[in-house]
């Protein structure tokens, strides 16, 4: 709970993880945006106002590292992860509900890491 004096909206996420696919339910405000809330229980937000589904950062850790070392191929990592969840008893509302989603979380956490990235390189030089 929070002590702001803006209205809270309710909001459904459904966040993927490569063991699960499960609805999270939260209460968004100003001083609790839903992507910050999100970050914190460990998803990265496909949207970065009410996001209706978010990927674990641990998904995006791995696949960032494998299109590294691979061909980056996003439909093909969607339709697996899509796949393998239906055939352990989770199932997406829609047939492309990760694909598109995922990407726009992927590229967004691509940029931020490389921020950061930028950032620690920034503050380890400027300690030397």
């Amino acid at each position: 709970t929070c002590s702001c004096s803006s209205r809270h909206q309710p909001l459904r996420v459904v966040c993927v993880s490569i063991e699960a696919l499960c609805d999270v339910d939260i209460a968004v405000c100003t001083c609790h945006p839903a992507p910050q809330q999100l970050v914190q229980m460990g998803y990265f937000p496909c949207s970065p106002v009410y996001p209706m589904l978010a990927v674990s950062l641990d998904m995006l850790e791995l696949v960032s590292t494998l299109f590294v070392l691979a061909v980056p191929n996003e439909r093909a990592w969607a339709t697996t992860i899509t796949k393998y969840l239906n055939n352990h008893g989770h199932e997406f509302a829609t047939r492309d509900a990760l694909q598109c989603r995922f990407s726009s979380a992927l590229s967004q956490y691509q940029v931020l890491m490389q921020l950061v990235d930028g950032e620690m390189g920034k503050i380890i030089d400027d300690a030397r």
